[in-house]
Protein backbone atom coordinates (compact mmCIF):
# COMPACT_ATOMS: atom_id res chain seq x y z
CA UNK A 1 0.00 0.00 0.00
CA UNK A 2 2.70 2.46 1.03
CA UNK A 3 4.81 1.86 -2.06
CA UNK A 4 1.72 2.55 -4.16
CA UNK A 5 1.23 5.81 -2.22
CA UNK A 6 -2.06 4.57 -0.82
CA UNK A 7 -1.30 6.20 2.49
CA UNK A 8 -4.82 6.16 3.94
CA UNK A 9 -5.16 2.46 3.24
CA UNK A 10 -1.76 1.77 4.82
CA UNK A 11 -2.74 3.80 7.90
CA UNK A 12 -6.02 1.90 8.16
CA UNK A 13 -4.14 -1.41 8.12
CA UNK A 14 -1.91 -0.12 10.94
CA UNK A 15 -4.98 1.04 12.86
CA UNK A 16 -6.48 -2.42 12.64
CA UNK A 17 -3.24 -4.05 13.78
CA UNK A 18 -2.99 -1.65 16.72
CA UNK A 19 -6.57 -2.37 17.71
CA UNK A 20 -5.89 -6.13 17.65
CA UNK A 21 -2.38 -5.99 19.13
CA UNK A 22 -2.17 -2.80 21.22
CA UNK A 23 0.99 -3.86 23.04
CA UNK A 24 3.06 -4.60 19.93
CA UNK A 25 5.41 -1.90 18.71
CA UNK A 26 5.51 -2.85 15.01
CA UNK A 27 2.36 -1.12 13.77
CA UNK A 28 3.12 2.07 15.70
CA UNK A 29 6.61 2.06 14.27
CA UNK A 30 5.41 1.67 10.70
CA UNK A 31 2.57 4.16 11.10
CA UNK A 32 5.06 6.77 12.35
CA UNK A 33 6.99 6.29 9.11
CA UNK A 34 3.83 6.85 7.08
CA UNK A 35 2.93 9.98 9.04
CA UNK A 36 6.46 11.32 8.53
CA UNK A 37 6.15 10.68 4.80
CA UNK A 38 2.94 12.72 4.59
CA UNK A 39 4.26 15.52 6.84
CA UNK A 40 2.03 14.78 9.83
CA UNK A 41 4.88 15.24 12.26
CA UNK A 42 2.99 15.41 15.55
CA UNK A 43 1.31 12.09 14.83
CA UNK A 44 4.63 10.63 13.70
CA UNK A 45 6.25 11.66 16.98
CA UNK A 46 3.38 10.28 19.03
CA UNK A 47 3.63 6.91 17.27
CA UNK A 48 7.40 6.55 17.44
CA UNK A 49 7.32 7.41 21.14
CA UNK A 50 4.69 4.73 21.63
CA UNK A 51 6.81 2.22 19.70
CA UNK A 52 9.93 3.04 21.74
CA UNK A 53 7.92 2.60 24.93
CA UNK A 54 6.65 -0.81 23.86
CA UNK A 55 9.82 -2.33 22.43
CA UNK A 56 11.63 -4.82 24.65
CA UNK A 57 15.02 -3.14 25.11
CA UNK A 58 16.69 -6.46 25.90
CA UNK A 59 15.06 -8.74 23.36
CA UNK A 60 14.64 -6.30 20.45
CA UNK A 61 17.64 -4.08 21.13
CA UNK A 62 18.55 -4.04 17.41
CA UNK A 63 15.37 -2.09 16.64
CA UNK A 64 16.22 0.87 18.87
CA UNK A 65 18.80 2.60 16.63
CA UNK A 66 16.29 2.72 13.78
CA UNK A 67 13.57 4.11 16.05
CA UNK A 68 15.84 6.86 17.35
CA UNK A 69 16.85 7.58 13.77
CA UNK A 70 13.17 7.96 12.87
CA UNK A 71 12.64 10.38 15.73
CA UNK A 72 15.68 12.40 14.64
CA UNK A 73 14.34 12.45 11.08
CA UNK A 74 11.00 13.78 12.29
CA UNK A 75 12.66 16.58 14.24
CA UNK A 76 14.84 17.43 11.25
CA UNK A 77 11.74 17.66 9.09
CA UNK A 78 10.32 20.03 11.72
CA UNK A 79 13.56 22.09 11.56
CA UNK A 80 14.30 21.35 15.22
CA UNK A 81 18.02 20.66 14.88
CA UNK A 82 18.80 20.49 18.61
CA UNK A 83 16.13 17.84 19.17
CA UNK A 84 17.31 15.97 16.09
CA UNK A 85 20.89 15.88 17.37
CA UNK A 86 19.71 14.66 20.77
CA UNK A 87 18.15 11.61 19.17
CA UNK A 88 21.08 11.02 16.86
CA UNK A 89 23.16 10.79 20.03
CA UNK A 90 20.65 8.27 21.40
CA UNK A 91 20.87 6.38 18.11
CA UNK A 92 24.65 6.35 18.51
CA UNK A 93 24.36 4.89 22.02
CA UNK A 94 21.94 2.27 20.73
CA UNK A 95 24.35 1.20 17.97
CA UNK A 96 27.14 0.96 20.52
CA UNK A 97 24.93 -1.30 22.63
CA UNK A 98 24.26 -3.51 19.60
CA UNK A 99 28.01 -3.73 18.91
CA UNK A 100 28.63 -4.87 22.50
CA UNK A 101 26.24 -7.75 21.91
CA UNK A 102 27.22 -8.42 18.28
CA UNK A 103 30.87 -7.37 18.03
CA UNK A 104 31.53 -9.15 14.73
CA UNK A 105 28.73 -7.69 12.62
CA UNK A 106 30.23 -5.36 9.97
CA UNK A 107 26.84 -3.88 9.10
CA UNK A 108 26.46 -2.28 12.53
CA UNK A 109 29.93 -0.74 12.38
CA UNK A 110 29.10 0.63 8.93
CA UNK A 111 25.83 2.14 10.11
CA UNK A 112 27.48 3.67 13.15
CA UNK A 113 30.26 4.96 10.89
CA UNK A 114 27.73 6.81 8.75
CA UNK A 115 26.18 8.30 11.88
CA UNK A 116 29.56 9.43 13.23
CA UNK A 117 30.20 11.04 9.84
CA UNK A 118 26.85 12.81 10.00
CA UNK A 119 27.70 14.08 13.49
CA UNK A 120 31.09 15.37 12.34
CA UNK A 121 33.07 12.84 14.38
CA UNK A 122 35.24 11.92 11.42
CA UNK A 123 38.03 9.93 13.07
CA UNK A 124 35.50 7.72 14.85
CA UNK A 125 33.66 7.24 11.56
CA UNK A 126 36.88 6.19 9.82
CA UNK A 127 37.68 3.77 12.66
CA UNK A 128 34.27 2.13 12.30
CA UNK A 129 34.52 1.75 8.52
CA UNK A 130 38.02 0.29 8.85
CA UNK A 131 36.79 -2.11 11.53
CA UNK A 132 33.90 -3.20 9.30
CA UNK A 133 36.36 -3.95 6.49
CA UNK A 134 38.23 -6.45 8.71
CA UNK A 135 35.17 -8.49 9.72
CA UNK A 136 33.56 -11.47 7.94
CA UNK A 137 30.78 -10.35 5.60
CA UNK A 138 27.55 -12.22 4.95
CA UNK A 139 25.66 -11.08 1.88
CA UNK A 140 21.93 -10.46 2.02
CA UNK A 141 20.38 -12.58 -0.72
CA UNK A 142 17.52 -10.16 -1.35
CA UNK A 143 19.92 -7.25 -1.70
CA UNK A 144 22.06 -9.34 -4.04
CA UNK A 145 19.03 -10.12 -6.17
CA UNK A 146 18.06 -6.45 -6.33
CA UNK A 147 21.60 -5.44 -7.27
CA UNK A 148 21.78 -8.15 -9.92
CA UNK A 149 18.56 -6.84 -11.44
CA UNK A 150 20.18 -3.42 -11.67
CA UNK A 151 23.26 -4.88 -13.30
CA UNK A 152 25.42 -4.00 -10.28
CA UNK A 153 27.98 -6.14 -8.51
CA UNK A 154 27.27 -7.22 -4.96
CA UNK A 155 29.99 -9.42 -3.53
CA UNK A 156 32.05 -9.58 -0.36
CA UNK A 157 34.78 -7.70 -2.20
CA UNK A 158 32.47 -4.89 -3.32
CA UNK A 159 31.11 -4.58 0.21
CA UNK A 160 34.56 -4.29 1.74
CA UNK A 161 35.60 -1.91 -1.02
CA UNK A 162 32.66 0.34 -0.17
CA UNK A 163 33.91 0.58 3.42
CA UNK A 164 37.34 1.68 2.22
CA UNK A 165 35.59 4.10 -0.13
CA UNK A 166 33.77 5.73 2.78
CA UNK A 167 37.12 6.13 4.58
CA UNK A 168 38.41 7.82 1.44
CA UNK A 169 35.43 10.16 1.28
CA UNK A 170 35.94 11.27 4.88
CA UNK A 171 39.70 11.68 4.54
CA UNK A 172 39.03 13.73 1.42
CA UNK A 173 36.50 15.82 3.31
CA UNK A 174 39.11 16.71 5.93
CA UNK A 175 41.75 17.27 3.22
CA UNK A 176 43.92 14.33 4.26
CA UNK A 177 44.55 13.41 0.65
CA UNK A 178 47.38 10.93 1.24
CA UNK A 179 45.20 8.70 3.41
CA UNK A 180 42.25 9.20 1.05
CA UNK A 181 44.38 7.93 -1.84
CA UNK A 182 45.43 4.92 0.22
CA UNK A 183 41.80 4.06 0.99
CA UNK A 184 40.62 4.50 -2.61
CA UNK A 185 43.53 2.31 -3.74
CA UNK A 186 42.47 -0.43 -1.31
CA UNK A 187 38.95 -0.13 -2.66
CA UNK A 188 40.13 -0.35 -6.26
CA UNK A 189 42.10 -3.51 -5.49
CA UNK A 190 38.79 -5.13 -4.59
CA UNK A 191 36.46 -3.36 -7.01
CA UNK A 192 38.37 -1.93 -9.99
CA UNK A 193 35.29 -1.68 -12.19
CA UNK A 194 33.56 1.04 -10.18
CA UNK A 195 34.35 4.27 -11.99
CA UNK A 196 33.59 6.48 -8.98
CA UNK A 197 36.66 5.18 -7.13
CA UNK A 198 38.86 6.28 -10.03
CA UNK A 199 37.21 9.69 -10.12
CA UNK A 200 37.64 10.37 -6.42
CA UNK A 201 41.25 9.22 -6.41
CA UNK A 202 41.93 11.44 -9.42
CA UNK A 203 40.60 14.43 -7.48
CA UNK A 204 42.91 13.63 -4.58
CA UNK A 205 45.94 13.29 -6.84
CA UNK A 206 44.98 16.60 -8.42
CA UNK A 207 44.70 18.24 -4.98
CA UNK A 208 48.30 17.31 -4.11
CA UNK A 209 49.71 18.28 -7.51
CA UNK A 210 50.21 14.73 -8.86
CA UNK A 211 48.99 15.73 -12.31
CA UNK A 212 50.16 12.66 -14.21
CA UNK A 213 48.50 10.26 -11.77
CA UNK A 214 45.36 12.38 -11.73
CA UNK A 215 45.21 12.33 -15.53
CA UNK A 216 45.65 8.54 -15.60
CA UNK A 217 42.79 8.09 -13.13
CA UNK A 218 40.54 10.49 -15.04
CA UNK A 219 41.19 8.45 -18.18
CA UNK A 220 40.27 5.23 -16.34
CA UNK A 221 37.12 6.94 -15.09
CA UNK A 222 36.13 7.97 -18.63
CA UNK A 223 36.85 4.53 -20.08
CA UNK A 224 34.80 2.78 -17.43
CA UNK A 225 31.99 5.33 -17.76
CA UNK A 226 31.70 4.46 -21.45
CA UNK A 227 31.65 0.79 -20.53
CA UNK A 228 28.67 1.35 -18.27
CA UNK A 229 30.32 0.39 -14.99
Amino acid sequence: MFLQKKYNEAINICNELIQNYPNKYGAYNYRSFIYLSINQYDKALEDIDKAIGLVDHNKDFEQLPYMYERKADIYEAMHKSDNAREFKEKELEAYTNVIKRKPNDPVIYTLRGHLYDDLGEYQKAIADFKKAATLPHHLDEQVKKNMDNLGLKYTVDTQIASEYFMCGIIYQKIKDYANAIEMYTKGLELNPDDRVYWLQRAKCYEAIGEKAKAKADYIEYQVRSKGGH
